[in-house]
């Protein structure tokens, strides 16, 4: 091997480290306001509820917190409207299943 590939080879590994990503940590915060229609709903613990394409289920509880569950579909929100009791339907087609959620407040 030449002096000369050795430099150029050299070079070409420069490069390369200069190619990796950075991986320093880094946090990113944004406040943004989604509205969602909620329909008020007889039930013990439950306040009202409603749908939104990106959000999915959304909850709010009589204790003041606003839940989303991003799985639930229409469809099921639909049957939860319609169930007889909405405090049920919730425990046994939402909450025993484990569907995911996320807190909004």
């Amino acid at each position: 091997m030449t002096e000369e590939m050795i430099a150029s080879l050299a070079e070409d590994q420069a490069k390369l480290e200069s190619l990796k990503p950075d991986t320093t940590p880094f946090s990113y915060s944004r406040n943004v306001t989604i509205q969602v229609m909620l329909t008020a709903v007889t039930s013990s613990n439950i306040a009202a509820v409603g749908h939104h394409q990106a959000l999915g289920l959304v909850i709010e509880f009589k204790n003041g917190g606003i839940y989303s569950y991003p799985k639930v579909s229409p469809l099921v929100f639909q049957d939860m409207l319609e169930a007889e009791s909405v405090g049920s339907f919730f425990h046994s087609e939402i909450r025993k299943k484990n569907e995911p959620y996320l807190k909004l407040n």
